[in-house]
C-alpha cells in the first residue's frame, strides 16, 4: 500500500513538472500563473491584469481613454491608462480589432518580455516576428527602460497590455506611447531604432 501511494505522489509530481515545463514554453510563466492568467476576466483593468495594489493608487492616475489609430484594416484603440509619475512607472491597455478577423489567429509574441509584439511581419525572416509592438522614448540623462506586458485574445477583439518601468537619473516625464511597425516605410520596411521618428503611430497620455 506504501508503495502504491509512493508512486502516485511520483507520478502526480512528474505530472505537475510536465505541466509548469508545457505552460513555461508556451506563455514563459509556470503552471500556476497560467491558471491564474487564465482566471482573469476578458479584458482586465490595468490594476488586475498587473496585480497593482488599488489602495496606494492615486485614482487621478488611472483614467479611461478612446486615442486610436487605424493600419492596414487593424484599429488599435488606448483605451486604460496608469501612469504613476512619483515612481516613473505606466501600464496600458489596447484593443486590437479588424473586421471579419478571428483575433485568436493573430500572431503573438510574448518573449522578450521587452519586446512583445503581435500580428506577423511580412518581412519575417524567421517567420516569428511581430509587425507591431509598443514603446517609449524617455528623457533622462542616464537610465534604463523596463518593459512587459501580455495578450487576451477574443474572437472579435484582441487587447493588448504593455507596462514601462524607467529608472535612472534626471528622468522627465513620458507623454507618448509609440507604436512601431515593421512593414511601414517606402519600401515596405521600417528599422527600430527605439525614437519616435520610427514609430507609426503615437498616442498621448496624461
Amino acid at each position: 500500500m506504501k508503495k502504491k501511494i509512493v508512486a502516485i505522489s511520483l507520478i502526480m509530481l512528474l505530472v505537475f513538472v510536465l505541466l509548469n515545463v508545457s505552460a513555461y514554453v508556451y506563455t514563459g510563466n509556470g503552471f500556476i500563473s497560467f491558471l491564474k492568467d487564465k482566471k482573469k476576466k476578458v479584458p482586465c483593468n490595468v490594476t488586475e491584469y498587473f496585480d497593482l495594489d488599488v489602495n496606494k493608487i492615486e485614482q487621478k492616475d488611472l483614467y479611461n481613454d478612446n486615442l486610436s489609430v487605424q493600419i492596414d484594416g487593424y484599429t488599435i484603440v488606448l483605451e486604460q491608462v496608469y501612469y504613476n509619475k512619483r515612481d516613473n512607472k505606466g501600464y496600458c491597455r489596447f484593443s486590437v480589432r479588424q473586421k471579419g478577423l478571428d483575433m485568436r489567429e493573430v500572431y503573438i509574441k510574448e518573449q522578450p518580455n521587452n519586446f512583445q509584439g503581435f500580428v506577423l511581419s511580412k518581412n519575417s525572416i524567421t517567420k516569428k516576428d511581430a509587425r507591431f509592438f509598443f514603446f517609449v522614448d524617455a528623457d533622462m540623462k542616464m537610465g534604463t527602460i523596463g518593459e512587459d506586458g501580455g495578450f487576451q485574445q477574443k474572437k472579435d477583439v484582441m487587447y493588448v497590455y504593455y507596462m514601462f518601468e524607467l529608472e535612472g537619473e534626471g528622468i522627465k516625464k513620458v507623454d507618448y506611447i509609440y507604436l512601431y511597425d515593421k512593414d511601414a516605410g517606402k519600401d515596405g520596411y521600417t528599422e527600430f531604432d527605439s525614437t519616435p521618428k520610427c514609430a507609426a503611430a503615437k498616442f498621448k497620455i496624461k
